[in-house]
């Protein structure tokens, strides 16, 4: 009975189309409809930061902070921050902005192989 009911919504031709999944052309111009402030709200979401981190950087609420990549979600089509953050990387570089980037030579508490 499933596999006949599976036969019937197969779209004509006989490939596979999913309404649900678009493709990658569509996903790179999903960010392309943020404002500036949901850009760079998400932005920072793509660098793992927490609502209350992004409020405390940007001087806003935390719940401005929610209500924006909420919208976010909603124009871009996801549903959690990891698939934002994964739509955001690539307008995303390493570091964070305005934290200092790390080299791997500075030398502080619990740095392997300093004088201590």
């Amino acid at each position: 009975m499933l596999v006949g009911l599976a036969d019937a919504t197969r779209p004509p031709g006989g490939g596979f189309e999913d309404p649900y999944f678009p493709d990658r052309a569509e996903l790179t111009q999903r960010p392309a409809t943020l404002t500036a402030r949901e850009r760079e709200m998400a932005e920072l979401v793509a660098y793992g930061l927490t609502s209350q981190a992004i409020a405390d950087r940007l001087y806003v609420n935390r719940r401005t902070v929610e209500t924006h990549v909420s919208r976010a979600f909603r124009k871009t089509g996801v549903s959690s921050r990891t698939p934002l953050a994964t739509l955001m990387a690539p307008a995303a570089p390493e570091a964070v902005p305005g934290t200092p980037a790390r080299s791997g030579t500075e030398r502080g508490p619990g740095a392997l192989g300093g004088d201590q």
